[in-house]
């Protein structure tokens, strides 16, 4: 059984696990179904669903155990249409609807996410992890004081609960509470010292509180846990550039491309340090690639039209922020730097 599916399941997979009454080679399938993992698990599971011999709970467990598999390898179609199936089979499962809400979260759909995790939580009022995927959801909703309603109602119901801690603290840090935020991740930290995203966020939080010796040094414990997470080396960027240290940070946001050749981002990020060190050629290549990676990237363009205005190609500067704007007609900084541009045009 994958670790994904012990996560998913916390703890509640009983009512789904089988098989109960089923013989031969279907009771064989139903067995690797439930214990094995990926590719293997998900054949198995197949096999057992289109032998004809699972009825009932069997035949729900089966779609269950496909559908967390399926969602652990990011097929969030699939698993949702797997966990269709259980519920029109066992529709009294929460685990079922809780699991269906971490993979409709998954695909960005947060409406059914929160219907899916609001039937979990009716099914079983006291399930932490339904508490949690719908404060996920609120989150990416915008709907921050309900999401951290919904983490403190999972740290209540499991006071060891590190992602709740974890979360909650991303996003007091997007309330701008860096206090609580803080407070957060050092307790996610406390109960496991090497949760690499938690000295992630935790660094966040500090760099938005301006302490950034203390938000790098976060940075560099995550990156000592998990050295190939590219974002990691970005944000650490963003810090050097932010304490004056461009070749540190430029260093940082190679490594990220290197880790990440598609992380526009990055390039972003590397562009606006190259032109605070004057190089405006390796800025605009950056920005070039950034907006060839994510042709609707709004800050890219106001950035790249910076670089032409600081090298006088007012022209182009225009165009790019004719093009944020058309992107975002509320880029205020676009609208902003575009009638700079034109005024200097005039003279």
């Amino acid at each position: 059984m994958t670790l994904s599916r012990l996560l998913y399941s916390f703890g509640a997979l009983l009512a789904l696990s089988g098989p109960a009454l089923v013989t031969g080679a279907a009771a064989d399938d139903m067995d690797t179904c439930h214990d094995a993992s990926g590719d293997a698990a998900i054949a198995a599971c197949a096999r057992a669903i289109n032998s004809g011999r699972l009825t009932g709970n069997d035949l729900a467990s089966a779609y269950y155990n496909r559908g967390i598999e399926y969602d652990a390898k990011g097929d969030s179609d699939r698993a949702i249409a797997d966990f269709n199936e259980a519920i029109r089979l066992n529709p009294k499962s929460a685990n079922t609807y809780n699991n269906r809400c971490k993979a409709y979260n998954d695909k960005g759909d947060h409406d059914h996410a929160i219907a899916d995790c609001d039937d979990a939580i009716r099914l079983s009022p006291s399930f932490a992890f339904a508490y949690f995927n719908r404060g996920v959801a609120y989150r990416h909703k915008g709907d921050l004081d309900r999401a951290i309603a919904d983490y403190d109602q999972a740290i209540r119901l499991d006071p060891k609960y590190l992602e709740a801690y974890n979360n909650r603290c991303k996003t007091y840090g997007d309330k701008g509470d860096t206090d609580h935020a803080i407070a957060d991740c050092s307790e996610a930290i406390r109960l496991n010292a090497n949760y690499a995203l938690a000295y992630v966020n935790r660094g966040s939080a500090y760099s938005k509180a301006h302490d950034l010796d203390h938000a790098i040094a976060d940075y560099d414990q995550a990156i000592r846990l998990d050295p190939n997470a590219a974002s990691t080396y970005n944000d650490r960027g963003i810090a050097y550039r932010n304490k004056g240290d461009l070749d540190h940070a430029i260093a940082d946001y190679d490594q990220a491309i290197r880790l990440d050749p598609k992380f526009f981002f990055a390039y972003d990020n590397r562009g606006i340090a190259y032109r605070s060190k004057g190089n405006l050629d390796h800025a605009l290549a950056d920005y070039d690639q950034a907006i060839g990676l994510n042709p609707r990237f709004v800050d890219a363009y106001i950035n790249r039209g910076n670089a032409h205005a600081s090298k006088r190609e007012l022209d182009r500067a225009i165009a790019d922020y004719d093009q944020a704007i058309r992107l975002d007609p509320n880029a205020s900084l676009a609208i902003k730097n575009r009638a700079i541009a034109v005024s200097m045009q005039k003279h």
